[in-house]
């Protein structure tokens, strides 16, 4: 059986992807999550895009944390290879988010509100 160690990379690209299967299956989350940014015309979904961000940040800010009081120590080094290993890990959950995202089907609820905020749909019987 492979070794596999909890590396703050890996811990990231899993974080990544799991926000986003959150954010696309969990009830009352989803739909809150589909309707930001809907009902103003000019935004293009920079606004779901910089939440996702900002909830990816938390994580990343919340494992350095994690590993600085040694609650859960991953080894972190905070000089600056430690610090470029920690973006990377950054940048690895942001792909893995993004990868996930365009994977996962969206839910019904989640299209069908889609569809009646952009008034091709009517609502559910």
């Amino acid at each position: 059986m492979p070794d596999v160690s909890l590396t703050p990379v890996i811990i990231q690209t899993v974080a990544g992807a799991v926000l986003s299967l959150l954010f696309s299956y969990v009830p009352g989350v989803r739909l809150w999550f589909a309707a930001l940014g809907t009902n103003d015309p000019n935004d293009t979904g920079e606004r779901k895009r910089l939440v996702m961000l900002g909830f990816l940040v938390l994580v990343w800010v919340a494992m350095i944390g994690i590993d600085y009081f040694q609650v859960l120590p991953l080894g972190l080094a905070y000089d600056r290879q430690g610090w470029a290993v920690s973006v990377w890990a950054l940048v690895m959950a942001v792909m893995s988010n993004q990868g996930a995202y365009s994977i996962t089907p969206q839910a019904k609820d989640v299209r069908a509100a889609k569809l009646m905020d952009a008034g091709t749909a009517e609502p559910p019987q």
